[in-house]
Order: C-alpha cells, then structure tokens, then sequence
C-alpha cells in the first residue's frame, strides 16, 4: 500500500510541503482529469454560449443578462467539480478508496454553502481591498482554505472562514510563500503556453485571427485541466501541513497506531 501523504506524519519545512503536494498531484492527476476537464468547460459556459450563438468571444458582457448568467452558472458548476476533486485527492493521498458518486453527491450536498462562503469571501475582500490594498491581501490568504475546511470537514461558511483563519494565523508569511511558488508554476507554464503558440503562428504563417483564437483556447483548456488538479493538490498538501501544525493530528495518529499495536 502506498505511504500516506495527508495528513502528513508530522509537521514540514516549506519545501517539505511542496513536495508533498507534488507527490498528491502525481498520484492523483489521471483519477482526477475527469473533474479537472469538466470544470474547466464549466467555467468555460459563456464562451460556449458565444460559439453556439455565433458571436465572438466576450470575456465580460456588461449589459448582457444572459451572458451573467451562464458565468454564475458555469461558476457554481466548476466549484462543484472542484470540491469533488478535493475529496478524491484527500481519499487517495490517505490510501482510501474512491467513488465517484460518494464524492459528487457530497460535492452537491455542499454546493449551497460552497455558494455563500463564495458570497461571503467576495465581498469581505472586496470591502478588504477598498479600504486598503493590504488587508485585502491579507484576507486572500488567511482565507485561502476555507473551501477545504468546507467541504472537508463539513463547516459551515462563516465557520470555515474562521477556521482557514485560524490555521493561517502566525503562518501568514509562510502561506504566502509556498502558494506564491505555486503561482509562479502555473504563470510559467501558461507562459510557455503563448510563446509556443506564438512560434507556431510565424512557422505556419496562419494569420487568421478566428483560428488563432480557436487554437489558443483550446490549448488553455488542456493546460487548465493539468493545472486545475495541481493547485488542489498543492492546496490539500498545504491544509494538511496546517492543521497537524495547529491541531497536533501527527500526535493523534501515534496515539491511534500505539493503540492499533
């Protein structure tokens, strides 16, 4: 059986979490493509509409009802996704089975409050951000596990952002490192993404701008895909971390095995 990755045996250095969180994404990222391609198409809805309609693209229709609506609705509906995904990466990196229908049907039980602590969070940052710069930034890590804390151990919304809260305490700065490492991944990657794409263009000499666009959102959709269940992982590792960090769960498990033995 494969060693546990979450939570892990006791608490770890920055690089320690980071690579458990690349470990979690390794062991996890074929199960959870599924949920990965699926979310990215959700969120994707908008677009979708603009294709089936024959519009171009719009990336923000101000004075389009419909338009808002497939957003909240592709929203909700990649969130969903999401949460399924948390739930399967937690389940695999503790070497549990997996199902998926155990894990959509908590993803939908959860959804209505997944919705309000998104409500909640939005506007506390937005109100965060506006007063000054800095409590915003502030927020957007100290909340940045509310959704695990949510749909892993079945909080409520405003319970959840108190709890994220309370893990992130006094590791604000730390937090802040590893996800900034995360995001320097992913901006490399996406990086990557529109210089190939470029390079692509000035060998084939395609200077339709329809194809290009075509070509370039169908690419991001797959690497959106991969990324979708690299950030859960690096998520889930890092929650992990906290909360045998905060809670003691490395004495917990001792005290279990001690017992077990």
């Amino acid at each position: 059986m494969p060693q546990p990755l979450y939570p892990p045996a006791r608490p770890q250095s920055i690089g320690e979490v980071l690579d458990s969180g690349f470990a979690i994404f390794r062991r996890s990222l074929w199960s959870c493509l599924p949920y990965g391609f699926l979310g990215v198409i959700a969120y994707q809805l908008p677009h979708v509409h603009d294709l089936l309609a024959g519009r171009p693209f719009r990336e923000f229709a101000r004075h389009d009802p419909i338009w808002w609506v497939d957003y909240a609705l592709g929203l909700l509906i990649s969130m969903l996704f999401f949460a399924a995904m948390l739930l399967r990466q937690r389940a695999l990196a503790a070497g549990e089975p997996v199902a998926a229908s155990g894990e959509l049907r908590i993803a939908v039980q959860r959804l209505p409050w997944l919705t309000i602590l998104l409500l909640l969070a939005t506007i506390g940052l937005v109100i965060a951000t506006l007063m000054l710069i800095i409590p915003g930034l502030y927020l957007g890590v100290a909340w940045l596990f509310a959704m695990p804390a949510l749909v892993l151990e079945e909080l409520g919304p405003i319970e959840a952002l108190a709890y994220s809260h309370g893990l992130v305490w006094g590791h604000w700065w730390r937090t802040s490192l590893i996800f900034n490492v995360v995001f320097a991944v992913l901006i490399a990657l996406y990086a990557s993404l529109g210089v190939a794409i470029g390079v692509a263009v000035a060998f084939t000499g395609v200077a339709d701008l329809a194809v290009v666009t075509a070509v370039s959102a169908a690419a991001s959709a797959v690497i959106s895909t991969v990324a979708t269940p690299f950030l859960s992982a690096l998520l889930l590792a890092a929650y992990g971390e906290l909360r045998v960090r905060r809670e003691g769960l490395d004495l917990e498990r001792r005290a279990s095995a001690a017992l077990a033995s």
